[in-house]
């Protein structure tokens, strides 16, 4: 079911066609309207910045935190949970976590609940005075906003796998293993998207939550054209979504 106004390739007069193309940690997303073509790389820092340490050595708060080449403002990272353990450790934030905790007006977060700590994310968010909205009308969106967008959602990415990936001979086992042996139906599923590749993967994310990406798309647009705050998006680890 899409938001109103919206379909997974027609937001309103855009024409949406996005393209990941994911290497060493960076990103293409390709925007193509009626009148213009805009191209936004995002691209990694050193290697020393994409995993738990920082170029001096000191430990990072937030992992693969960088910066969108071409897009001022924007930002894409892992995780922000483990805020709560620095705030609750009284411990001073790094450049990064300053940057998130004090001057970005939206986040948007593309996990799926099991994917959270929730208790960890309202402890950091409350004392940041960020406002949690799910699916959210763009009309209501505030500044200091994390809305939550599921582009991930396993219920869609396995109903589709089962749809469109399972050859005829794998779907009637799958139907005998639900029956007798939901774990031999569970391995079954996984053997066949690990062998789709992150290929795969990113096809099945814009097949199954395409009105979920012009939504978060549309939603970065407005605002940036709104507030002169930051925005970040992320997932757990900052790398696929």
């Amino acid at each position: 079911m899409f938001y109103k106004g919206f379909s997974v390739v027609h937001v309103f007069r855009l024409n949406v066609i996005i393209v990941f193309l994911f290497r060493f940690g960076g990103a293409f997303l390709l925007l193509k309207s009626n009148s213009e073509r805009c191209l936004f790389e995002f691209h990694s820092r050193p290697m020393s910045r994409l995993n738990s340490f920082s170029e001096d050595g000191a430990k990072v708060q937030i992992k693969n935190f960088r910066q969108a080449f071409g897009v001022p403002g924007l930002y894409r990272c892992a995780e922000t949970d483990s805020l709560a353990k620095v705030i609750e450790a009284g411990d001073d934030f790094d450049e990064d976590a300053s940057l998130v905790f004090k001057d970005v007006g939206l986040i948007l977060d593309l996990r799926s609940a099991s994917e959270r700590d929730e208790s960890s994310a309202r402890i950091w968010m409350e004392k940041s005075g960020f406002n949690v909205m799910e699916n959210v009308n763009e009309e209501e969106l505030k500044n200091k906003t994390v809305l939550r967008i599921d582009v991930l959602s396993p219920t869609r990415l396995f109903e589709y796998l089962n749809k469109f990936w399972l050859t005829p001979s794998q779907k009637a086992l799958s139907a005998i293993y639900f029956a007798t042996n939901i774990r031999k139906r569970n391995e079954l599923q996984m053997s066949v998207l690990n062998s789709r590749g992150l290929a795969g993967l990113y096809e099945a994310i814009v097949q199954t939550s395409g009105n979920d990406i012009c939504f978060a798309l549309r939603t970065l647009t407005l605002h940036f054209e709104e507030h002169d705050s930051p925005a970040i998006v992320h997932c757990v680890q900052g790398k696929d979504r």
